[in-house]
């Protein structure tokens, strides 16, 4: 339990190092300091021992030499005092004016501000080692050669040298399963150098006290240093974390590899080449290096050279022809979807962080989500000029419902959708918005109704997931939709009694239907009403997993047959999934008068922002990504939620140009949408 607890201070102070590090140190000669770091490190033995009660045995004597390492808060300490002693080269050196020229011509990222951040590495013995390995080296190899100790004492009948063999392929098992849960948990990766390090550290402890010429011998009845420490009997390139890797998990790796997309260009050193080329000639392979080697292949411990420098670059540079990007193991479907270039209007550069954009069927009032929590809707209304009036927040108010329940204390106004009110309050004349509010932590949502009265809005009622018969005392309801008739709505629900799902509900009946189980999100009808899309969401917020990092995403369509006031549905997806291969498509918006359907999705995990995409049902596996400009001829570099009525009003959308680091609303007029329509069916 000590050394567990020990060892979480220790990773504590460890995490910020990485294989980053390495690769920049890789694009820099450094001078072998093996020397330096023997003579300082056998300087602090010697000094030890004269410390020492003589009459210890040689174990006991170990032992107490071990803590002049630094024990786990200081072991990656001390091999920087060497620096205070010696002139020796060792990355980054930031007090050479030099250094920060060599970075930049190097073309290496300039993460350097915060040098605490970096490791030293030095070359010793012609091998790249950080300070990090010291703390490995010195204090895991000693909890090794512990459990060394005590191995042997159960093999005390074997022969020594079988005993001792069988003794260190069990250490090695046994590093593995503990950089398997415990070191590699905390660090959240595991490290065949730091496993390296370990095993190279009880290496020197046992030399220390066994074989036929012991490190430590007792002489004129002092214990004696008579075999120096020599670093360079200890290195293999296993220490170099670029060159044995590792294996990171999903969250880890997300943060990792940005930062070595910046870094490829340390490929084409020639430093780095030389140091790969020596790595694979030297001439030492330890018992653990092996072993590691054999369990890789035979599947029995991760295979990690898909998180290398060369995997990570080389599928970077292929991904826009598509096939298996390896370090993020799934196939990408590539840049091959043939793009439409437009121009879109602005609407809105005044509210902060617009989103979710909904409008009136009568295309003369637009509404969406904007601002700091918590979150407001802003109502723009169309001059008779054709231009917009500056977005105000809603001309409603909330107070008149009561929000005390702590869930809504930072409410988000999520959605508010149009309908008439023939079905809802009896009235066709009645026009009516639907708001849907939930709060922050998205565990409890629900809709308010209101209606015109004048210039303002009435509260009308409340909906929440007992009035729609969901068991439970409370879920997220989100994403109203109506029908063109404003008899029925849909929705999607989470974290109801039940689960995840899309919901239709009946004005007339107060019945409600369940159409789907699945993480289906965004339910929207198409103009005719025998139709909801949406799209499937795995990972992210969604209860189902994608099995990656990152989210997948398809679209489909929920098919409608009425019979009065009941109903019959099939769930139809126009994506197919596919195993291991990536897919982002979602907020589907069907136009009205076309077989046109609008999303927004990406074509890489990380790279690059959401795009609009187009699609045809008359052939819905191909489609178009839009190119979008303003009419000022600034690209529009993210654009998505887009958003139509059932009236031919033209697409709403939020973009943000590449001059501009927020988000705007914009604009497609029905001209343009017509253009697409052509385009389209005179290419598929």
């Amino acid at each position: 339990m000590r050394n567990a607890i020990v060892l979480f201070f220790f990773l504590s102070s460890t995490v910020l190092a990485g294989i980053e590090d390495y690769y920049m140190a890789s694009a820099f000669k450094l001078k072998d300091s093996a020397p330096e770091f023997n003579q300082f490190y056998n300087g602090l033995i010697r000094q030890k021992l004269k410390e020492l009660n003589q009459k210890r045995s040689c174990s006991k004597i170990v032992q107490k030499i071990r803590p002049v390492f630094g024990g786990a808060f200081k072991s990656k300490k001390i091999p920087l005092g060497i620096l205070n002693k010696n002139l020796i080269s060792y990355f980054p050196n930031i007090e050479d004016p030099q250094f920060f020229k060599d970075i930049y011509n190097k073309g290496l990222y300039k993460g350097l501000d915060k040098v605490t951040d970096l490791k030293r590495i030095f070359n010793i013995g012609g091998v790249y080692v950080g300070t990090d390995k010291f703390a490995h080296f010195f204090e895991i190899g000693g909890w090794y050669y512990d459990r060394y100790l005590k191995k042997m004492k159960l093999y005390k009948k074997l022969p020594f040298k079988k005993a001792d063999l069988k003794a260190r392929k069990e250490l090695v098992q046994w590093g593995l399963s503990l950089e398997g849960t415990i070191t590699g948990k905390w660090n959240k990766m595991l490290s065949y150098g730091d496993m390296e390090a370990n095993y190279q550290g009880f290496l020197f402890y046992r030399s220390l006290c066994h074989g036929e010429s012991p490190g430590l011998q007792k002489i004129d009845g002092h214990w004696t240093l008579v075999k120096d420490l020599d670093f360079r009997e200890r290195v293999t390139p296993f220490l170099d974390d670029s060159y044995s890797l590792g294996d990171y998990n999903k969250r880890k790796w997300k943060k990792v590899r940005p930062r070595l997309l910046k870094l490829c260009s340390v490929l084409n050193e020639p430093t780095y080449q030389d140091l790969r080329s020596s790595y694979e000639t030297f001439p030492y392979e330890g018992l653990n290096t092996k072993m590691i080697k054999r369990l890789i292949q035979s599947g029995q411990a991760p295979r990690v050279s898909h998180f290398s420098l060369e995997s990570v670059c080389e599928t970077e540079g292929s991904y826009e022809d598509g096939g298996l990007n390896s370090d993020l193991g799934i196939s990408l479907p590539g840049k091959k979807d043939p793009k439409i270039s437009l121009k879109a209007t602005l609407i809105d550069d005044r509210t902060l962080n617009p989103e979710n954009i909904e409008i009136h069927d009568r295309g003369n009032l637009i509404s969406w989500t904007g601002g700091l929590l918590p979150l407001y809707r802003y109502f723009s209304l169309k001059k008779n000029d054709g231009s917009w009036t500056d977005p105000n927040k809603e001309p409603f108010s909330f107070q008149v419902v009561s929000l005390a329940k702590k869930a809504f204390s930072f409410p988000i106004k999520a959605s508010s959708s149009f309908v008439n009110g023939r079905y809802i309050t009896g009235n066709l004349k009645d026009d009516i918005i639907v708001t849907s509010i939930m709060s922050i932590h998205q565990k409890r949502g629900a809709f308010y109704f209101f209606r015109k009265k004048g210039e303002d809005y009435e509260f009308l009622k409340k909906m929440e997931t007992k009035d729609f018969n969901i068991p439970g005392q409370y879920g997220l309801l989100k994403h109203q939709r109506f029908s063109k008739d404003g008899k029925w709505m849909t929705f999607y629900a989470r974290g109801t009694q039940e689960g995840s799902g899309v919901y239709l509900y009946n004005f007339e009946t107060e019945k409600t239907f369940v159409l789907s189980r699945y993480n289906d999100k965004h339910p929207t009808f198409n103009e005719k009403g025998d139709k909801i899309f949406f799209h499937w969401q795995l990972g992210g917020n969604s209860t189902e997993k994608s099995g990656y990092d990152f989210e997948l995403s398809y679209l489909g369509y929920i098919k409608l047959s009425f019979s009065g006031n009941n109903v019959k549905w099939k769930r139809i997806l126009l994506d197919k999934p596919k195993k291991d291969f990536y897919n982002y498509q979602k907020h589907p918006v069907p136009y009205p008068g076309t077989n046109l359907v609008f999303s927004h999705g990406r074509v890489h995990p990380s790279k690059g922002g959401m795009k609009l995409f187009v699609r045809s049902l008359l052939k819905p596996e191909k489609k178009w990504s839009l190119k979008l400009s303003s009419f000022e001829n600034i690209k529009l570099n993210r654009t998505k939620h887009p958003s139509a009525s059932f009236g031919s009003n033209g697409l709403y959308f939020v973009g943000r140009n590449k001059k501009e680091k927020n988000n705007r609303v914009y604009f497609l007029s029905p001209e343009v949408i017509k253009r697409i329509d052509t385009h389209i069916k005179m290419n598929i």
